[in-house]
């Protein structure tokens, strides 16, 4: 996740919408998990892996967050 935070947070709003319109095509579980991962670190509230584990899954080990 550290790599993919400074990448998302130089995006413009155009760029935004258009990737969350792109996951949203999308109905799998593992794409909206990805979907929520990046509206987690949008809106600044995936401050570590940790924080965001534990929104994400309701846990903060990582065995369940290899896919995304």
């Amino acid at each position: 996740m550290k790599q993919l935070v400074p990448l998302i947070k130089v995006l413009r709003p155009g760029e935004i919408r258009l990737i969350v319109h792109f996951l949203k095509l999308e109905s799998n579980a593992e794409v909206k998990k990805r979907l929520e991962l990046f509206n987690l670190i949008v809106s600044g509230k995936a401050g570590s892996d940790k924080k965001a584990l534990k929104k994400l899954y309701k846990t903060d080990k990582n065995n369940s967050a290899f896919h995304i």
